[in-house]
């Protein structure tokens, strides 16, 4: 599948020379894009395009895609910040109008991990012009009861005392990466509002939601609490599948390929308009 590095300039951002940096795959690069439908792939915090399950999925998928790198994560130019989730969702709409513009590609189905799938709920439920093309959503480990992240301020008490914040640690692409988070970013953090999934978010979209049952970032039943708001939505069609992974992390590690497997399967079953579940569950079975 051939792949291409763009660079789309940010206009929004206040540094005039910030570019989100990202990865179009094609399944044909000798076929128009004009009117082809797109998907979005996004990532989580401190995180980048090609992480995790990402990658992999990319060219599993039966659709061209695009993944790319929000501002202040590794490639993309701009500053990241714990709460800065209104600056992703200005991302995602931003990387749509862009494709759009350049190549006449309709997005229409967009899968987020963790903070990934939290902004992009979000810009769904946006009202734009383009989040009426949407048709299908993928919530992989999206935290729901955000209140409940505060217990970072408890990990991090020494270093914010001492400091004023606290310092996280993790490895991006291989390399060791230091952040700062302040407080005051995590209650924004924290207070940010997904209550508004019954009333606004759209009911003709399908939703499939994949947790890991081992998850110690976000607690598995956030993904009941999902599936319960997805299911409050009045007039129109669109469903939730709620799928669990045994023994997974936050992260999937060692499951990755079922991940790929089960948002290939549900995207292929939603195009052959076959059932996408019983009773709520994803392959079910005893």
């Amino acid at each position: 599948m051939p792949s291409t590095k763009l660079y789309i300039q940010h206009p929004l951002d206040a540094d005039r020379s910030c570019k989100l940096v990202g990865i179009l795959e094609r399944a044909d690069a000798n076929l128009s894009t004009h009117g082809k439908p797109l998907a979005l792939i996004l990532h989580g915090s401190m995180g980048h395009k090609d992480y995790l399950f990402q990658r992999k999925l990319a060219p599993l998928l039966p659709m061209d895609s695009f993944r790319f790198d929000f501002r202040g994560n590794l490639e993309s130019g701009g500053d990241w910040s714990l709460a800065s989730l209104p600056k992703d969702v200005e991302d995602i709409q931003v990387v749509v109008e862009y494709m759009k513009r350049e190549y006449g590609y309709t997005t229409t189905v967009l899968i987020g991990h963790s903070r990934g799938s939290i902004v992009t709920c979000k810009w769904i439920a946006s009202g734009s012009r383009e989040t009426q093309d949407v048709e299908a959503f993928v919530n992989v480990s999206g935290r729901y009861r955000m209140e409940r992240f505060r217990y970072i301020q408890e990990v991090h008490a020494e270093s914010i005392q001492k400091r004023g914040y606290g310092i996280w640690k993790v490895r991006v692409a291989g390399k060791p990466v230091e952040v700062k988070i302040y407080p005051a970013d995590i209650d924004e953090f924290a207070n940010w509002d997904i209550s508004y999934i019954p009333s606004s978010f759209p009911p003709h979209i399908d939703v499939l939601s994949i947790q890991g049952m081992s998850d110690g970032i976000v607690p598995p039943y956030d993904a009941v609490c999902y599936a319960l708001a997805f299911e409050q939505r009045k007039g129109g069609e669109g469903r939730h599948t709620l799928h669990f992974i045994e023994d997974a992390d936050h992260n999937f590690a060692g499951h990755h390929d079922e991940v790929n497997q089960t948002i290939v399967e549900w995207l292929t079953r939603r195009a052959r308009k076959e059932p996408l579940s019983l009773g709520g569950l994803w392959r079910s079975r005893l």
